[in-house]
C-alpha cells in the first residue's frame, strides 16, 4: 500500500491558496516463494511432500501448484491443491525414477515465483525377501 500527498501552493491577488491531493495506491502483488518443500514419504509410485506458505503471501492463497517432471520422459506435469493445504500426494509415478519438484503459490493476482527444486527418486516396484 502506497500513500502519497501532493501540496500545491499558489498566490492570487495576495491570497495564498493551498490545495492538497491525497491518493492511496494499493499494489496488488503475486505471492512470494513457497518455503521448505520436503519429501515426507515415498513408495515406488507415490511421493508425499509438505511445504511452508510464502512469508509474503500478498493476499489470500487460492491454490498451490506442484510442478514435477522426470528426466526419463521430460514431460512436465502440474498438480493443483487448495490454498489451505500444505501437503500433497503425487501419484501414478514410475518406479525407480528421479523426479524434480517445486511448488508455487497463487493468489487472484497470479502465481508466485518458483522456489527451491527438490529431487527425489522413487523406489523399486518389486519387493525382495532374504531367506
Amino acid at each position: 500500500c502506497v500513500v502519497c500527498y501532493l501540496f500545491i501552493v499558489f498566490v492570487v491577488f495576495g491570497y495564498r491558496f493551498v490545495i492538497l491531493f491525497y491518493c492511496n495506491i494499493v499494489l496488488l502483488l503475486v505471492p512470494g516463494t513457497v518455503g521448505n518443500v520436503t519429501v515426507v514419504s515415498m513408495s515406488h509410485n507415490t511421493i508425499t511432500i509438505t511445504w511452508h506458505p510464502p512469508v509474503r503471501p500478498n493476499g489470500e492463497i487460492i491454490e498451490y501448484r506442484i510442478t514435477y517432471r522426470s528426466l526419463d520422459n521430460n514431460a512436465t506435469r502440474i498438480l493443483t491443491t487448495d490454498g489451505s493445504l500444505t501437503t500433497a500426494d503425487i501419484k501414478n509415478l514410475s518406479a525407480n525414477t528421479t523426479y524434480y519438484i517445486y511448488v508455487t503459490a497463487r493468489t487472484g493476482q497470479g502465481a508466485g515465483e518458483q522456489g527451491m527444486i527438490v529431487h527425489v527418486t522413487t523406489g523399486n516396484s518389486w519387493n525382495h525377501r532374504i531367506k
